[in-house]
């Protein structure tokens, strides 16, 4: 599995051939983490070495997961993000399920799930995947064996999980294919058919190093609530980006990136 598949489907739990969760006496039945654990390790590692290659001081320091609130943060984040798809997955089971079907919102406001949506916004994954892996932080860094810190680099150990679950968020992103062929009619690539990695979504908070700081520093004190993250990170800090050039997506308004977003993570 790609990384990215935690932004567009639930990988949490097991799903047959239709994409249909598999259910075991109404329970469902979860997907092997492991492969999410060592595909994240895996992306991590390369993360901190890049980190290491532009902060040298950083090789002395060693990087830790706490697996158990990984999987805690993960499953916290699935449940919000995907949380309609698997109450209207076990209410198919129930006898004349259409009658209770328009009854969702309200059996959502129950049992506490956030998001009343089949396929929420990008942002708002994103938002939500930054929120519970702020709260419990599984990344940790050990500077025991780092001689000196550079105060203006601090930042880097102080706020090192936050620091990390952007990265990841980033990666995730870079790795997310919106369009096969661009038929955006300003586009002056729009008759070239587009290879994987052309037109991708980015992150761009970290372009401005103060602006940066502050955004981590609210994250690592849990200043910054779902909602917050949510509307801080629509208002274009995720961007179309098309290795072709300039995107001409990125001048539409935010509604409108938005629906196309929604259209192309579709399941």
């Amino acid at each position: 599995m790609e990384l990215s598949d935690l932004l567009l489907t639930d990988v949490i739990f097991k799903r047959d051939a239709n994409n249909d969760y598999i259910l075991k006496d109404n329970e469902f039945v979860e997907d092997n983490l492991d492969i999410i654990y060592n595909r994240i390790m895996n992306v991590l590692n390369s993360i901190f070495e890049d980190f290491c290659r532009r902060k040298l001081f950083l090789y002395d320091c060693v990087v830790h997961i706490d697996y158990t609130v990984l999987r805690q943060a993960l499953l916290k984040y699935s449940r919000d993000v995907f949380g309609q798809k698997r109450l209207s997955a076990i209410m198919k089971k129930i006898p004349n399920y259409n009658k209770y079907k328009g009854n969702l919102d309200s059996m959502m406001d129950k049992y506490g799930l956030k998001v009343s949506s089949y396929n929420p916004y990008i942002h708002r994954r994103v938002g939500f995947f930054m929120y519970w892996f702020s709260v419990l932080k599984p990344f940790h860094i050990d500077t025991s064996n780092a001689e000196t810190i550079p105060e203006a680099d601090s930042y880097l150990i102080g706020y090192f999980n936050e620091l990390i679950t952007y990265a990841l968020i980033k990666s995730m992103l870079g790795n997310l294919s919106i369009l096969e062929n661009c038929n955006y009619k300003d586009c002056p690539y729009n008759k070239t058919r587009l290879v994987k990695g052309n037109c991708t979504l980015k992150i761009i908070i970290d372009e401005k190093k103060q602006l940066f700081q502050y955004f981590l520093y609210d994250t690592h004190y849990r200043n910054l609530s779902r909602s917050s993250l949510e509307l801080f990170l629509s208002k274009s800090c995720i961007v179309c980006h098309c290795t072709e050039g300039n995107c001409p997506l990125n001048n539409l308004d935010y509604d409108e990136q938005n629906l196309m977003f929604i259209a192309e993570l579709e399941e």
